[in-house]
C-alpha cells in the first residue's frame, strides 16, 4: 500500500513539473531567421555572412541560438512560441547606391508577449560636402566590417537589457525613425503604438494652425514655411541632420539672434 502511494505521488510530481516545464521559457535562447533585403537587391551570400557571425558572436556570450531558414515573420513567432524561446531578432539589410556601404537593420522580440522591446541599426550616412565629389573607396567599408560593428551594438543591447523591457529611446532612433514600421507593419505593444499616434497628432495640429502674417494674410502652418517649419524624426534621418544647429541653420529666414545687453 506504501509502495502503491509512493508510485502515485510520484507520478503526479513528474506530471506537475512536466506542465511546469511546458509553459517556461528558456532564458538566453534566440531564434534568429535571414535578415531580408530592404528596397535593394537580395544578396544570398550576405545574408548567410549576417546570420552566421552574428550566431557564432551570441553564443560566445552564452546565448543558445538556433538558426532557421524560413523569413516568415508570424511562422518563425510560432515557433519560437511553441519551443519557449526568450527572443525573436529580425532583420533587414540595404546596399547604398552611392557608397555601396550595408545597412544593416533589426528588431528583438520578447516573445511571449509578442512585440518589439528594442531595435539596433548600424546605417550609412553619406558625407555630402557641397562642390566635392567623393571617391566611392574613401568612404566604402567592407561588409565584414560592417557586419562586426553592427553585432557588437547589438550584444551591448542586449547586455545593458538583461531584465529584457522595452527600450523606448532605442525603438524611437532605430525603428520610429525609419519606414520600416509602416512598410511592414511591425507589432509594437499597445503604449508605444499610442505613443506614436500621440506624436503625429501633435505634428498634425501644428502643421493645422492658422497664422496671420504682417501682412494681414492667414495660412495654414503648413502653407507658410518661411514662419514655421516642422521636421519630423524621418525627415531629420533621411537627410541626415546631425545636431540641433545643423537643422536651424537650414530653415527659411532664420538667423542667431544674440543680446549682449543681459
Amino acid at each position: 500500500m506504501r509502495t502503491f502511494a509512493s508510485f502515485t505521488l510520484l507520478f503526479i510530481m513528474l506530471l506537475i513539473n512536466s506542465i511546469y516545464a511546458e509553459g517556461q521559457v528558456r532564458l538566453k535562447t534566440i531564434l534568429l531567421p535571414p535578415f531580408a533585403a530592404y528596397k535593394s537587391s537580395r544578396e544570398a551570400e550576405l545574408e548567410i555572412k549576417i546570420q552566421k557571425f552574428l550566431k557564432q558572436e551570441l553564443e560566445k556570450e552564452g546565448y543558445t541560438v538556433t538558426s532557421t531558414d524560413s523569413p516568415g515573420f508570424s511562422q518563425n513567432l510560432r515557433k519560437a512560441k511553441e519551443e519557449q524561446f526568450e527572443l525573436l531578432i529580425e532583420g533587414y539589410y540595404q546596399r547604398s547606391p552611392d557608397s555601396s556601404n550595408v545597412s544593416i537593420f533589426s528588431q528583438i522580440y520578447l516573445v511571449k508577449d509578442g512585440f518589439i522591446i528594442d531595435a539596433c541599426n548600424i546605417l550609412d550616412y553619406m558625407i555630402l560636402t557641397e562642390g566635392v565629389k567623393l571617391d566611392k573607396e574613401e568612404i566604402k567599408e567592407e561588409d565584414k566590417l560592417r557586419i562586426q560593428k553592427y553585432t557588437k551594438k547589438l550584444i551591448q543591447q542586449l547586455k545593458a537589457n538583461p531584465s529584457r523591457k522595452e527600450n523606448r529611446g532605442n525603438l524611437e532612433e532605430n525603428l520610429l525613425s525609419t519606414r520600416l514600421i509602416e512598410e511592414y507593419k511591425l507589432p509594437l505593444n499597445n503604449q508605444q503604438q499610442s505613443i506614436e499616434k500621440e506624436r503625429d497628432a501633435v505634428f498634425d495640429l501644428i502643421q493645422s494652425q492658422v497664422t496671420v502674417s504682417a501682412t494681414k494674410i492667414s495660412k495654414r502652418t503648413n502653407e507658410a514655411p518661411n514662419l514655421v517649419s516642422v521636421f519630423r524624426p524621418e525627415e531629420i534621418e533621411e537627410y541626415g541632420k546631425l545636431s540641433l544647429n545643423e537643422i536651424l541653420y537650414q530653415l527659411p529666414g532664420f538667423a542667431p539672434s544674440m543680446d549682449y545687453d543681459r
